[in-house]
């Protein structure tokens, strides 16, 4: 009799992340109540092997991004896209609309988008990154914001004008 041992797959994540600062590459917010953690890589916005969620950070900017199905929706498969750029960015602190070159983007592949640059919604929100050691290449903070439907967004879709992103975090291990 041959033993043999198979490796099943860890299952979706059914809360957010804990909050840490060791790098674990965990993403994970709450989109108008609904999770929304990173699952398998969407190879429309990731290449094969860029990690998911993946973050990069200079001594000028840092972005952040994320792909993957926000509950109720996951039976629907509909795949969600999520995106941070901070330009201007000075490390550990707190960055917002008014005063930070930010944009935040939430896009849904063929539905509702919605970004910070809507011309008919003043976003507001947002995000402290709280740990930055740039020897481990390791970032992590907390995000909450709302953000105004995209003015690109097809109309077609039953979208709501506004979505609350909250709870949000990240501790990402970049390359």
């Amino acid at each position: 009799m041959l033993a043999s041992s198979c490796e099943k797959p860890a299952p979706p994540l059914t809360e957010l992340p804990p909050i840490t600062q060791t790098g674990a590459n965990t993403f994970g917010c709450y989109v108008n109540g609904n999770l929304f953690v990173p699952t398998e890589p969407w190879l429309y916005v990731f290449p094969e092997g860029v990690p998911n969620p993946h973050a990069g950070f200079s001594d000028q900017q840092f972005n952040l991004e994320a792909s993957g199905l926000i509950d109720p929706n996951i039976e629907k498969g509909e795949r969600y896209y999520f995106s941070v750029v901070i330009n201007d960015f000075k490390g550990i602190g707190t960055y917002n609309f008014e005063q930070n070159d930010l944009w935040i983007k939430l896009k849904g592949i063929g539905i509702c988008d919605y970004d910070n640059l809507n011309s008919n919604f003043k976003s507001e929100g947002t995000i402290e990154v709280t740990y930055l050691d740039t020897t481990l290449n390791i970032i992590s903070g907390l995000l909450n914001f709302k953000l105004g439907l995209s003015d690109n967004t097809d109309l077609n879709y039953a979208c709501d004008s506004i979505v609350n992103i909250t709870e949000g975090r990240f501790d990402i291990k970049t390359n």
